[in-house]
């Protein structure tokens, strides 16, 4: 049996005071790092509505209501396409209760097309008419913007992991919280789509960058036992921050059309708040040791050698640098799929706004316990716990019984369904415990193994067999928690695959190369959606966990050995 698990006592009691501090500050960073994400994801629709949005004058509008106003009168004014019939006369539909606003309808483009539904909103002292764009467009923008944020988070990746290297984990650790946090803060202040796409570039470089400098910080300070386990606490806690940007989000209501519709802007200035952490641990962390040691030993020379990006493709390293980065690629482009596909598909099975806003929630839910289960599997749980993880697996099945005696499983009975999931993932956690526990570590390889095939098979299922409004409720924790799963083992992996002069450079590159092909991918997503079905396109995006599986095979084992050097 490997020694991290004959040492006594479980891992955290090796931590010193300092130790703590380090894994607080750097998950802290992480966990606001993920919660912009959340916060992007929840206000981009809402934020487009308004930038995108047209002036309409009171002669036009006044001329709309009588019912004198043509298509290609108000196709003009607003800069949009007519339609197939541009002499249409162009109708009003009030509010109702699928429809929150009153709408301006346009003719389809296209012979067989909908019709065109248009939002009006009235703001201003005196109050002003403003149309918000076509649906259509604002998800082709909105697909831009997400592209262009996720091109940015691979730039500052690449760019920040070789400046870790260079001049330390600390100093880039706290650059990048400041750069995320205060262009997030900018995008309060956008005035059109172009620079609020401007500054989700600029914060994308520094969610990109901040995680790998973090991880390399923790992996450093860590003792060699503690380390898989604090790496995948880590990232457990990233999971807390969908939770957290989730909350804001319901107390500010961006997207609630009966509000003000520049709520949004509240949200990003919620984002500032991580620019605090800078203050507080300003002087309270050093560099580690191992860093200081390498950066002194560079020949009297100041960085030299110190994150080459080029010698990640050497002999010495290329096989982990190719293998970290398929590993990545199976990982980032499937879970971009899930979060792509899954919101659709939920959206096609109902309309009820409340199931929607659950789904996230449940999902991170499971999300969470994925990401600490991952650990205790591939480097082992204490044979202390077999026996607490299987009293917990027994009273998970017992309880899971009882919730789908109580009416689990139906949306009408939304509560004993929601906590059918969370048991559900608590089920599985337990499993991964005692399988943690059995084998006394299935180790990295294996580990990414069984993280994709539960990914696959999860991403299958959901989309092929869950049909039914009750069964989002259940489902979709349990998805949470297998497509996060590699994720986990990232955090354990990646900073194992280097010496220290180029541990963040490579981490953050197998990380985050990916991510450009992610977001060429948002498009190829809109593409696959015109040919498959709904449910046939988040089966086909799932095949990219295969690349993962068959990426272990060529894999180093890291297990039980210390952080490589040279």
């Amino acid at each position: 049996m490997n020694g991290t698990l004959r040492s006594n006592g479980p891992w955290w009691r090796e931590l010193t005071p300092y130790m703590w501090w380090v894994l607080v500050v750097a998950s802290l960073g992480w966990l606001f790092d993920v919660m912009d994400q959340r916060i992007f994801v929840l206000s981009r629709a809402s934020a487009l509505d308004e930038l995108l949005s047209v002036h309409v004058d009171d002669g036009l509008m006044a001329r709309i209501t009588k019912g004198e106003a043509s298509a290609l009168e108000v196709a003009r004014a607003l800069g949009t396409d007519p339609g197939v019939t541009p002499g249409q006369i162009v109708t009003i539909e009030g509010a109702d209760a699928a429809k929150p606003r009153p709408v301006i309808v346009l003719p389809p483009r296209s012979e067989g097309g909908k019709p065109r539904k248009l939002a009006i909103v009235r703001r201003g002292t005196p109050p002003e008419t403003w149309v918000c764009p076509d649906p259509d467009r604002n998800a082709f923008i909105g697909r831009m913007a997400t592209a262009i944020f996720l091109a940015g988070w691979a730039t500052g990746g690449i760019f920040f992991g070789i400046v870790a290297d260079k001049w330390g984990r600390v100093f880039t650790m706290m650059l990048t919280i400041l750069i995320y946090a205060l262009f997030t803060g900018l995008s309060a202040f956008s005035v059109s789509w172009i620079d609020y796409s401007a500054y989700r570039f600029l914060t994308g470089l520094g969610v990109g960058g901040e995680f790998a400098a973090g991880a390399a910080l923790v992996a450093e300070v860590m003792t060699p036992r503690a380390r898989p386990y604090a790496l995948g606490l880590l990232q457990a806690l990233s999971a807390l921050g969908n939770v957290l940007g989730s909350v804001v989000g319901l107390m500010m209501k961006p997207s609630d059309p009966l509000a003000h519709w520049d709520r949004w802007r509240g949200l990003y200035l919620v984002g500032i708040i991580p620019s605090i952490l800078v203050l507080v641990i300003r002087g309270r962390l050093k560099e580690p040791e191992r860093w200081r040691s390498v950066q002194q030993s560079t020949a009297g020379v100041l960085g030299q050698n110190l994150g080459a990006m080029g010698d990640l493709f050497s002999a010495r390293w290329r096989r982990n640098t190719w293998v970290g980065l398929l590993l990545g690629t199976a990982g980032v482009i499937g879970i971009w799929g899930v979060g792509f596909w899954t919101p659709e598909l939920v959206k096609s099975m109902t309309a009820d706004p409340s199931i929607r806003a659950s789904m996230f929630a449940l999902q991170d839910v499971g999300g969470f316990l994925g990401l600490l289960a991952i650990a205790l599997v591939t480097e082992g749980a204490a044979q202390s716990r077999r026996v607490p993880a299987t009293i917990g697996l027994v009273a998970s099945c017992g309880l899971a019984g009882l919730l789908v005696w109580l009416g689990g499983g139906r949306v009408e009975h939304p509560v004993p369904t929601a906590m059918l999931g969370i048991v559900s993932c608590g089920a599985l956690y337990c499993v991964f415990t005692l399988l943690g526990a059995v084998t006394g570590g299935m180790g990295r390889r294996r580990g990414f193994l069984l993280s994709f095939i539960l990914a696959l098979a999860a991403t299958i299922v959901v989309f092929r067999f869950m049909v039914e409004e009750g069964q989002i409720y259940w489902m979709i924790p349990i998805l949470g928690f297998c497509v996060l799963l590699p994720f986990g083992m990232y955090a354990i992996y990646f900073p194992e695959l280097y010496p220290t002069r180029i541990r963040t450079t490579g981490s953050s590159f197998c990380y985050n190369a990916s991510r450009y092909l992610a977001a060429g991918g948002i498009f190829l997503m809109g593409s696959v959606g015109h040919v498959l079905d709904l449910r046939e396109s988040g089966q086909v995006f799932a095949l990219v966990y295969v690349v993962g599986m068959l990426a272990t095979f060529w894999a180093i084992e890291t297990r039980g050995k210390p952080l490589v050097e040279e």
